[in-house]
């Protein structure tokens, strides 16, 4: 991937409940403490991460010791929203930071 193309982005957490419910809870308090926003059930957000940074976000998740529940780290970037389908609704209209 080219990492000077995609500097900035979302990192997404999709987690899959395991067995342990306690678990679980101990994981989705643990994303929300290292900056995630809950998006759904199993979908956590977190905004503007640089892409050099991902191995540090996916330390911070490692270090929650979770280890019956999965866990996937996706960073997903503006051109790649762009490249996206949009099957229902109009297009948003262009936002000039």
């Amino acid at each position: 991937m080219d990492t000077e193309k995609f500097k900035l982005g979302w990192a997404l957490a999709l987690t899959s409940g395991g067995l342990c419910p306690k678990e679980n809870s101990k994981l989705k308090r643990g994303l929300v403490r290292l900056g995630f926003q809950k998006l759904q059930t199993n979908v956590y957000a977190k905004s503007c991460t640089p892409f050099h940074a991902m191995e540090s976000v996916a330390g911070g998740i490692r270090n929650l010791k979770t280890y019956e529940t999965s866990v996937h780290l996706l960073f997903l970037t503006r051109a790649q929203w762009e490249r996206s389908y949009r099957i229902q609704g109009l297009p948003l209209p262009e936002v000039v930071c």
